[in-house]
């Protein structure tokens, strides 16, 4: 399993995904030592990511059978959501307005609008807003724009409302590669090894440019820096100016 550190202040936050309470776990940043543990569940290919959840800020990982919320301070689970087991759980959690939270994964299992509340006692609960098969988000990110989720249903390019779930266009199959919300524009990384810009309109797939940058399979996610594009596969890495979104 492998997933991205996130760097918290003086913490850098792994998910370790180990038993008895060292699922996700804080280390100190400058010396290694361990600032504190959390949680028992076994983990999977998704990175920890931090979001603000009635009123409190949380630390939101994607485990092999459950989306867990846990204390930004200290690593305590504040809640769990449960998720079908069986297949790889990549794409992180995306938060929203109202201390909601997207989960999705693809193998026919689609997303659900999960929504966190505080019960009496003080502790946490999570429990469905809606769920949809119009998402299937296998290897890829999904990007939220104007009331709208963007991402990779399953190797196609797709637009959902993010109210109901329900699927505003699809087309583009761009296979299973990465999507980036860049100003007004969606930057897709193809899995054949191009780069796609799309505007993020809800109306319909209105594909801008395209260039191709691999001639081989790339699931790697990019990164841009500044009007830089960093790209990579597990042979080659390559990085383009692009003007365009300067």
């Amino acid at each position: 399993m492998a997933g991205s550190p996130l760097v918290l202040g003086a913490v850098v936050v792994v998910s370790a995904g180990g038993p008895n309470g060292s699922s996700l776990v804080g280390y100190d940043k400058q010396t290694g030592d361990v600032a504190w543990t959390g949680g028992d569940a076994a983990t999977h290919w998704s990175s920890v990511v931090r979001g603000r959840l009635a009123g409190v800020d949380q630390l939101l990982i994607f485990n092999a059978h459950e989306v867990v919320g846990h204390a930004a301070d200290d690593g305590r689970v504040l809640w769990s959501y449960p998720w079908r087991g069986g297949h790889p759980h990549v794409s992180v959690p995306l938060t929203f307005p109202g201390s909601r939270v997207l989960i999705s994964s693809g193998y026919g299992t689609g997303s659900h609008m999960v929504q966190v509340h505080p019960d009496e006692d003080g502790s946490f609960a999570a429990a469905e807003v809606w769920s949809s098969l119009s998402m299937k988000a296998k290897f890829t990110n999904l990007v939220q724009r104007d009331g709208f989720v963007y991402g990779l249903d399953d190797g196609i390019l797709a637009c959902v409302d993010v109210e109901t779930g329900r699927r505003r266009w699809k087309g583009g199959r761009y296979g299973h590669g990465q999507v980036l919300l860049v100003g007004e524009l969606l930057l897709v990384t193809t899995e054949s090894g191009e780069v796609v810009l799309v505007d993020a309109v809800p109306e319909e797939l209105r594909e801008v440019t395209r260039f191709s940058v691999f001639d081989h399979k790339s699931w790697n996610p990019p990164a841009l820096a500044g009007r830089y594009l960093l790209l990579r596969t597990d042979r080659e890495a390559a990085c383009f100016r692009l003007p365009v979104l300067q």
